[in-house]
Formats: structure tokens, C-alpha cells, sequence
């Protein structure tokens, strides 16, 4: 077996079929696709059966609803592939893209192969290749500078599992699986930080194979409470799990880029400036933010974090509504 593909669903009925026809419409041959029905309240569980019977490649688990990690584990359990990949139900792929991530991944004995993705949009707008690939089509890497490189967007190739290839022995082995979500924010990247400092050799395809869609309602796109906490906590876990001066740098980098995206999470919904201010005395971002290198931050990130040291924070608040094109509310 070559590839395994994991798609867990909850309540995404809507867009399950989509989903699991494009895996089935892939041109690599020799894969299987695993559902795990995560105690979906919808016709999940009904349409996962109608494909497990009619396909002889496709596995069905049905759980009780345990969220996306325990699902993805108890998937990863039965996959049989050198390969595996972990897949959105609400997502969609290109029919060509597995046989194009594989075939470079196995010819160059990669633990991981990344491709490009575009986003879709409800409204019908056109799709935004999300990643800039290197220019090499594979890299021999040191695992630990490698995910020091991830971890601080240096090497940035989407901090999710949907657009990668696993080498099904290398997690086996390292016994690495998905934090389940009340104990860790962003169980994907979390899980991606861990497998970056394990892989030896990643394959790089530029073309956006995998279509990440975009929709009202989603994770994604919703207001995120307690987001300062929740990100400081992915972080202090990071550094707990590496400890070593690469990850702690790596980790300053990140917390600043983090600490934007708290700001403009407020900011998205609404929140006045008064309550707002809340991250800027946040312990764990005035301690990670006190010498972040400079050469790792965009020349407007870079102005911005010159701001913020300054304690200049009302600009640093008014640029970022005009970023998200929202009235100030001072």
C-alpha cells in the first residue's frame, strides 16, 4: 500500500462527498482511504457506510465524538500505507495530487513530502496560492534546525497536516500523535513541530494540489477566545518538548508573529481598544518579546515589533485596523 488517507468528519456533512470523491479520484493506484465518523450528530455516519460498502480500499470507524485528535489517531491505528496524510472532510484535492507528492517522496527516501494549497472561498472567489515553495524539488535537512526554521516561519510551509505526506514508520516509530485540543491549542501545528524535528529528507511540490476551503462558520474563520493564552501555552509546550537556544529564538520569533495575529483577532470582531490592550501586559508575551532578531521579521513585521518595543501600541493598533480595513474603536 502506498498512501493511506485519514479523514475524520464532524457535522460536515455538507461537504463530505466532495471530500471523499476526490480521494477516490486519485491517479495514484495502491491507496486506501480511512473515514472516522467522530460522533457526528448529521449523515456522516450514513454516508461513510454507503463508500465503505461500495469500495473495497476504503475502511470506516465510527467513535463517539472524542474531537479531531483522538479521531486521527484511531485512524493513523489501521493505516497500512508507506505513506499517510491527514485530510479535512470539508477540504478537497487535485486528482493528481498524491501520485505527484509519493513518487518524489519514495525516489528520494523523503520522510515528508509538502505541496502548495489554494484557498477557496463560499463567495466564489478566486483561489490564493497560500505557500512559496524552495526552489530545490527535495532537501536533506538536520531535523532539529529544521523545525527551529518551522517553528519561526523561516521555512514556513503552512503550520497544518492536510498538504504533507508522513513516512507511516517514522511516526510509528517516534510514537508521535495528534495533543488532543483541550490540552494543547492548534493540535496540527503542534503535531508538525514534533514530526519536523524528526525528518531527514522533505519533497517539495510547488503546484497548489489541495484546495482548502474557506467557510463561514469554520474554525478558522471564527472569533478565537482566550487566543493569547491558548498560543502562549502551543508555545511553552513547544519550548518544553526541544530546549535548546534554536527552538527558545525560534519560539521569540513566533510569539511576535502570534501576537499580531491576537491583536487582528480582536480587532476582526469588533473588540474596543481598551480591552485590546490586555495582550500588550500578557506575561509570557512581555518576557518572549523582549529581543526578538530583527532579520527574522519582514521589513514591516520589523517596523511594526520597533513600534511595539517603543511602546508606541496605539499605532501599532491603528496600522493593523487599516490592515483589516476596520473603524478604529478607541
Amino acid at each position: 500500500m502506498k498512501v493511506s488517507v485519514v479523514v475524520t468528519a464532524h457535522h460536515t456533512e455538507k461537504y463530505l462527498r466532495r471530500c471523499i470523491d476526490s480521494v477516490l479520484a486519485q491517479t495514484l493506484e495502491d491507496i486506501e482511504l480511512i473515514l472516522v465518523n467522530d460522533g457526528s450528530p448529521d449523515d456522516t455516519a450514513q454516508i461513510m457506510r454507503e463508500y465503505d460498502l461500495k469500495y473495497a480500499n476504503v475502511k470506516y470507524i465510527d467513535i463517539p465524538n472524542s474531537g479531531v485528535s483522538r479521531a486521527r489517531n484511531i485512524g493513523f491505528e489501521q493505516a497500512e500505507g508507506e505513506y499517510v496524510i491527514f485530510v479535512d472532510s470539508d477540504d478537497y484535492m487535485q486528482p493528481t495530487m498524491l501520485e505527484k507528492m509519493y513518487w518524489p517522496a519514495k525516489a528520494n527516501d523523503c520522510a515528508m513530502a509538502v505541496c502548495n494549497f489554494m484557498f477557496d472561498y463560499e463567495d466564489g472567489t478566486a483561489p490564493a496560492i497560500a505557500l512559496k515553495m524552495p526552489p530545490a524539488a527535495f532537501k536533506t535537512v538536520n531535523g532539529i534546525e529544521f523545525a527551529a526554521d518551522v517553528v519561526s516561519q523561516k521555512i514556513y510551509l503552512g503550520f497544518c497536516v492536510f498538504n504533507k505526506l508522513f513516512k507511516t514508520t517514522l511516526l510509528r516509530e517516534s510514537g508521535v500523535l495528534f495533543t488532543d485540543r483541550e490540552e494543547v491549542f492548534a493540535e496540527d501545528a503542534f503535531f508538525y513541530f514534533q514530526v519536523a524535528a524528526l525528518v531527514n529528507r522533505v519533497a517539495f511540490v510547488k503546484e497548489p494540489l489541495y484546495h482548502y476551503c474557506r467557510r463561514a462558520g469554520s474554525v478558522m474563520n471564527s472569533y478565537k477566545p482566550n487566543l493569547a493564552d491558548r498560543l502562549a501555552k502551543l508555545l511553552g509546550d513547544t519550548e518544553k518538548i526541544f530546549a535548546i537556544p534554536e527552538m527558545e529564538r525560534a519560539c521569540s520569533v513566533l510569539a511576535f508573529l502570534f501576537f499580531i495575529d491576537i491583536i487582528m483577532n480582536e480587532i476582526e470582531y469588533k473588540t474596543p481598544y481598551k480591552e485590546i490592550q490586555k495582550p500588550w501586559r500578557h506575561p509570557f508575551y512581555a518576557e518572549h518579546l523582549k529581543n526578538v532578531p530583527l532579520n527574522a521579521l519582514s521589513a514591516r513585521k520589523r517596523l511594526l515589533y520597533l513600534m511595539y518595543k517603543m511602546k508606541m501600541y496605539r499605532l501599532v493598533y491603528v496600522i493593523l485596523c487599516q490592515k483589516a480595513g476596520k473603524e478604529l474603536g478607541f
